[in-house]
């Protein structure tokens, strides 16, 4: 199952929550839904569940004897399912509307006044207009708002909860948005999804192993890189010396460092220091090794006149 899915599944489970802070819920996902309004009170998702807990919410409300609320399904075969469901009645979506004391897109704070329901909210929030990116590509959740009044309420719901959201225009719809994981654990956990927050924390932290991984080894292949582009070199000038001079011809403090170079062109200054048979310093190592390079340079110039 996509981490997206599996985010949905989990806070549509989480009967706690439901049964807790049922109308909350309830209230985030109806108006955070495409219409909601007096003209208008419907919704359209890809999740049947989603679907019935949408037209249970509104039979909550509206009590026996409401209006029959049908879900309607489209889209067969490999076409992707979409779930729509209506209030039909005038009278019904007023009803509605005085229930949760709606003005405009505001959002109510008696109806999330209590502990607890500010989060609750977010959760029906995300189940009508929320998405997240699997944590193995990308860090991403959005909440796509659909209606221009409802963007600065919601921001700044999310931001008491969770933190402040970035916002954009996508194809003149407003998103809002979080890509700092720390963020998304956050407000899924907010939204009764604390298992996929998890999740998410231990993808992050294989993730940065794995980076710092990749770190380490790019800098080791580097080094490596440097080391045996160093020795090259220092190989061929010792080698053309001793064409020239002669090993006898190099000065007795060098000739060791020389046949001790030619002999482990795959060490490392630090390592190569082991098979000397007198003590010395990596740098004084160094001085004798671009003694030699000098000496070679040298040479190769007198030659050339």
């Amino acid at each position: 199952m996509a981490f997206a899915s599996e985010v949905r599944t989990e806070i549509l489970e989480n009967l706690t929550l439901r049964k807790k802070f049922r109308r909350a819920q309830g209230y985030g996902l109806l108006l955070c839904s495409k219409h909601f309004d007096a003209g208008e009170i419907s919704m359209t998702t890809e999740r049947q569940e989603i679907a019935q807990l949408y037209r249970a919410t509104l039979r909550d409300i509206l009590g026996k004897g409401c209006e029959e609320i049908p879900i309607t399904r489209t889209g067969m075969g490999n076409a992707t399912r979409h779930y729509a469901v209506a209030l039909s009645h005038p009278a019904s979506r007023q009803k509605v509307l005085e229930y949760f004391g709606q003005q405009g897109d505001q959002i109510n704070a008696e109806m999330i006044a209590r502990e607890g329901e500010a989060a609750a909210f977010l959760s029906g929030a995300y189940l009508a207009c929320g998405s997240v990116t699997d944590p193995e590509k990308n860090y991403l959740l959005e909440f796509t708002v659909y209606r221009a009044g409802l963007v600065e309420p919601l921001a700044a719901l999310l931001e008491q909860v969770v933190g402040m959201p970035k916002f954009q225009l996508r194809r003149d719809q407003a998103v809002l948005y979080y890509r700092e994981s720390e963020n998304i654990e956050d407000a899924l956990t907010a939204a009764g999804a604390p298992k996929s927050a998890m999740e998410l924390m231990e993808v992050k932290i294989v993730r940065d192993m794995r980076n710092k991984v990749n770190r380490v080894t790019n800098c080791e292949t580097a080094n490596i890189d440097k080391t045996v582009t160093a020795s090259a070199r220092q190989i061929a000038d010792i080698e053309y010396l001793i064409l020239s001079l002669g090993l006898e011809g190099l000065p007795e403090e060098l000739r060791e460092v020389a046949v001790k170079r030619m002999e482990n062109p795959e060490l490392s200054l630090r390592e190569l220091l082991g098979t000397l048979s007198e003590p010395l310093s990596r740098s004084g190592l160094n001085h004798r090794l671009s003694r030699l390079s000098r000496m070679a340079e040298e040479l190769r110039t007198r030659n050339a006149d």
